[in-house]
This record gives C-alpha cells, sequence and structure tokens, in this order.
C-alpha cells in the first residue's frame, strides 16, 4: 500500500538494469534495542491486551542505506524453515530501488537483540533481468516447502500494470506465474478489476505447504465500494492448492467500515485487509488496517473462519450473490491496546517458541520510505493462560475456528 506522500527518488548505485545487481548484495548486522531494554518511546515488554501480549520490539534506525538502496518499505515477512531465518519484501515498484527480497534474522533475546541483514536481491524475470521501475507492486510473500517464494504485486491500475500470483527462486529469478480469474484484471475504464491500492495485497501458505491463500485489500470495482466512514467493503479471498495451483473456491471478507475521521474531513483516507497468516486449512489470522490523514492509523487482529462462507467462485461480480454469508471473523486484538505509537504495519508471519513453549508471531511495519524509523518489529504471543503450544493460538477464537 502506497500513501499519497512526496517520494524521496532512487539516486544511488548503480542502474536498477545493471547486471551487477544479480548477485545478493553483502550482510550488514544492525545491533536495535528491544522495547524492554533501550527503545523509550514503547512500553515494556509484557504489555498484555484482552487477545495477545507484546513480548518483544526492534525498531531498525533511520535512513540505513544498503548498496546505494535505502532499508524500507517492508510490507511482507515469511520465515524459512530450512534456513532459519526471514524473507522480507520491500513495498517498492521502482522508486527507491528495484522490486526486492532481503534476508533477515531477528534476535528478540536479551542481552543481545538485533537484525541482521543478510543480504538483499532485485526481482528478476524468467530471463533473469532485473524488474524495472513500474513492473510490479509487491506486496505479498510466502515461503514453500521447496524453499521457493510466492510474490504478490497488488498492480498499478492506472497505468494498466496488472496484478499477479509468481513464484521466485529465494535469490530473486522468476520461475513462473500463477493464471488468475480474469475477474481481478483491472478495465481500461475502471469499472472492473483491482482498484488502485486495493490489489493484492495478503498472501498465505498453510503449514503444511497444501493451499495457498491470496487476497484483495479492497473491493473490486465491479463488488460495490471500498470501505468508508459508515461503510464496509468486500475484499476477495481466493483459495489455491499446492503444488497444483489451481483456484479451488473464493470467499467474501468483510473489511470494517472506517473508525478514523481524516482532518480535514475531505482529507484521504483508507481501510482494508493488509495481511494474513495461516494457522491450518480454512483457520486464519487476518490484519487489518485504518489511515486517515491527521488521524493516524487504526489496526485490528482478526481470527477467521472459511466454514460456512459462500463459494462466490463462479461469480464475477458479488451484486449478483444472493445470499452471501461471508467468512466469519473475531477480534482477537485491537492494537491500541498495546500502548504504542502506531504505524503502518503490514506483514506477518511465525515467529519463535519462547522459553515457557508459547508460539509467537511477527508483525513488521512498512514505513513507506519516509522520516523516521524504517521498520518496527513486534513479537506477540498468547496470554500466558492460554496452554503454551502452538495450538494456543486456536484457543483465542471461540465462534470461528
Amino acid at each position: 500500500m502506497r500513501w499519497p506522500v512526496p517520494a524521496t527518488a532512487w539516486s544511488g548505485g548503480t542502474p536498477i538494469s545493471d547486471p551487477r545487481r544479480h548477485a545478493a548484495r553483502p550482510a550488514v548486522r544492525l545491533l536495535l534495542a528491544v522495547a524492554a531494554t533501550a527503545c523509550a518511546s514503547a512500553p515494556p515488554s509484557g504489555v498484555q491486551s484482552p487477545g495477545l501480549e507484546l513480548v518483544g520490539l526492534l525498531e531498525l534506525p533511520a535512513e540505513v542505506i544498503l548498496d546505494g538502496v535505502p532499508l524500507g518499505g517492508l510490507s511482507a515477512l515469511a520465515w524459512d524453515d530450512h534456513e532459519g531465518l526471514y524473507h522480507a519484501l520491500a513495498d517498492d515498484p521502482g522508486e527507491h530501488g528495484p522490486p526486492r527480497l532481503y534476508r533477515l534474522r531477528l534476535s528478540f533475546d536479551d542481552p543481545d537483540p538485533a537484525v541482521e541483514v543478510l543480504s538483499w536481491v532485485p526481482l528478476r524475470d524468467v530471463d533473469g533481468k532485473p524488474y524495472g521501475a513500474g513492473m510490479a507492486d509487491p506486496e505479498g510473500l510466502a515461503y514453500l516447502p521447496d524453499g521457493s517464494l510466492l510474490v504478490a504485486s497488488e498492480g498499478l491500475p492506472a497505468e494498466s500494470v496488472a496484478p499477479f500470483l509468481r513464484r521466485f527462486t529465494a535469490d530473486g529469478r522468476q520461475l513462473s506465474e500463477i493464471e488468475l480469474p480474469q475477474r481481478y484484471l483491472p478495465g481500461l475504464d475502471g469499472g472492473r478489476g483491482v482498484r488502485a491500492s486495493l490489489g493484492f495485497e495478503s498472501l498465505a501458505v498453510t503449514p503444511d505447504g497444501r493451499r495457498v491463500y491470496l487476497a484483495t485489500e479492497g473491493p473490486l470495482a465491479q463488488d460495490g465500494p471500498a470501505a468508508d466512514l459508515g461503510v464496509a467493503g468486500l475484499a476477495r479471498l481466493l483459495l489455491l492448492s499446492w503444488p497444483e495451483a489451481l483456484a479451488l473456491r473464493e470467499y467474501a471478507y468483510e473489511v470494517e467500515p472506517l473508525r478514523l475521521t481524516p482532518r480535514p474531513p475531505e482529507g484521504f483516507r483508507i481501510g482494508g485487509l493488509v495481511e494474513l497468516l495461516a494457522l491450518g486449512p480454512g483457520r486464519l489470522l487476518a490484519l487489518e488496517r485504518q489511515f486517515a490523514v491527521g488521524a493516524g492509523f487504526s489496526l485490528r487482529l482478526y481470527a477467521v473462519g472459511l466454514s460456512g462462507a459462500t463459494d462466490i467462485s463462479q461469480f464475477d461480480s458479488l451484486a449478483a450473490v444472493q445470499p452471501l454469508e461471508t467468512v466469519c471473523k473475531e477480534l482477537v486484538l485491537d492494537f491500541g491496546d498495546l500502548g504504542l505509537e502506531l504505524g503502518n504495519l503490514e506483514g506477518l508471519s511465525r515467529g519463535p517458541i519462547l522459553a515457557d513453549g508459547r508460539q509467537t508471531i511477527v508483525v513488521v511495519e512498512d514505513d513507506n520510505f519516509t522520516a523516521g524509523p524504517a521498520a518496527r518489529f513486534l513479537l506477540l504471543a498468547p496470554p500466558r493462560h492460554v496452554p503454551a503450544a502452538a495450538s494456543s493460538w486456536l484457543a483465542l477464537a471461540q465462534r470461528c475456528w
């Protein structure tokens, strides 16, 4: 998701098309403060909400430059079981550097909390040529059991750049493209397909690697109004089999009406579904974000269940679906309860298992290349009274799971 703020032109290093960018960039270790130790703007580790506990916080320093390219715009995060690291995706269509992937190690442990940037690579096409500016707006990232990565782009409808779902090697080379229903492709008149900044934003794979979930941030143009003050929107959630890459079913996800009033009242505002994390077949965590000029951010995490929801895969427009049963949603966390100054949280990933056995998740912030810290990584866990096991997440939802 890109905000309407002045952009800083990318001017460092060699040109994007230079083949010297094919190799991974060198490792750089950045020592960062966990909230419990030296990050004065954050509350102490262990702050609890009704649903989750904040157990760690890492904050990148401002204006980190690697090989002439700023570290920032981190819109998605995926845990790599084989390498024991995180892959991160920069939400950069070519304004500050090439569309790119990072390899990171995150340590939330005292006394040496750190983010280690191991390398970054540009996204490249099937012929090995780096993606140029305006070829993609990468937003979603998922790790597959064979070590490859799925990348989703929400597209750039105003420039007639279609959204996509593509598979890449871990070093950034495109392997294949997954065919998507035609209804997602933007029309020339703006009357169908993904809307600007409301295309594919969420991407998740089940732990067994057999199911892929891909969702738009907001409604397709033909599916009704985008979320606004007093108005809910209907995003689409697509379920695919893997490795067959076959579209199995499709669901409607109701995006909450905006709770924030911009200042001035006619100012920019937006709300949508920005990330999914699959805990198992039909059981997901969903991150919704709202933003309004002059009012800031509102973020909520929901438990989502697909059982009983209407399969809308045969309908190009939701106006024709009657009756329509949307996916089940249940509030797990309002991030405002954590006592943090909220930013543009966009990515979700599985995190480390704590010493007491609780499975964590990591939430990453996309700074949109604006002034201030490049990103924060929040470490969240189920409260201590919930049984300490990976399945403890399932105990957080009473209705949907």
